[in-house]
């Protein structure tokens, strides 16, 4: 079986339209694992995890005012706030009893409903006291409180996402490889999606190689045979990683003049040994395989 020596590609993609930053390696470097291939323009991101940061901030200074409590200060604000609205009933009370009693008098009808009303005015304003004496005193319900740390959750989890997607504007190498093609330059604007690096992995070179229908049962995962490579001397130890389960016609480089028209399954072979590292991409290989 013959094929070609290839590696697995890796497609290096951006996350967001942004403008190209740094590019750190050029082609046909050898990377190690974890290397900055690409850099994207990270100005915007920043300015928008400034300000979530400081929405999350403010949402804990809330949550931290419920859980500990009004200061002994505000207390007895409030406290003033309420015996002033008591006074200010009592005197309401005072001149709607002295406007009522005037009510047999024609003209007195207008002071009445003028006392009536700021006697109902100034009891609203003690209620509305007591009420916020009442939160000052006992402090923060617990369904507020637990309603206040839901929404610093929140604000924590959306700044989180984007140091995340900050994250993701350095694309690295995940293993070693080398850098096969770099479409961009920087200072161009790279659409999202598109392929920023493709890299080609130097640990598990493989050969592509074309399974005639008649050997197909032969050829499972993990049988080894020996591969050889034009241009070098040694054999190398070839074990079958995947073979596909659909056929297809078999490209005219793998054929003789007897075998043209037949079926084929495309096959990866992992080449083991170390040195099969150093074989370039697209070398010829030849596989065999013993019966038995």
């Amino acid at each position: 079986m013959v094929g070609t020596v290839e590696r697995d590609r890796l497609e290096m993609l951006a996350p967001v339209t942004e403008l190209l930053a740094e590019l750190p390696v050029h082609e046909g470097q050898t990377v190690a694992a974890g290397t900055v291939v690409a850099r994207l323009d990270d100005t915007r991101l920043k300015e928008e995890i400034a300000s979530l940061q400081h929405v999350r901030d403010a949402e804990k200074e809330k949550l931290n005012e419920l859980e500990v409590g009004f200061r002994s200060e505000e207390i007895a604000q409030s406290r003033a706030s309420y015996q002033a609205a008591m006074a200010r009933v009592e005197i309401a009370a005072i001149e709607f009893q002295r406007a009522k009693a005037l009510m047999p008098r024609a003209e007195s009808q207008a002071v009445f409903d003028t006392a009536k009303t700021t006697l109902e005015a100034a009891e609203a304003d003690k209620r509305r006291a007591a009420e916020n004496l009442r939160l000052f005193e006992t402090g923060a319900r617990g369904e507020d409180i637990r309603a206040q740390r839901a929404t610093y959750e929140a604000a924590g989890a959306r700044m989180r996402e984007a140091e995340v997607r900050h994250s993701q504007l350095s694309l690295i190498a995940p293993r070693a490889c080398r850098v096969d093609v770099l479409p961009f330059r920087v200072g161009e604007r790279v659409p999202a999606n598109a392929s920023m690096a493709t890299l080609l992995d130097l640990e598990r070179p493989y050969a592509r190689v074309f399974v005639p229908e008649r050997a197909r049962t032969l050829v499972t995962p993990g049988r080894e045979g020996t591969a050889t490579a034009d241009g070098v001397a040694r054999e190398f130890t070839a074990r079958v990683r995947t073979v596909s389960s659909e056929a297809s016609f078999t490209p005219f480089y793998a054929l003789t003049d007897r075998e043209r028209g037949r079926l084929s399954f495309a096959a990866k072979m992992d080449l083991i040994e170390p040195e099969a590292r150093e074989l370039p991409v697209g070398l010829p290989v030849t596989v065999r395989f013993t019966t038995k």
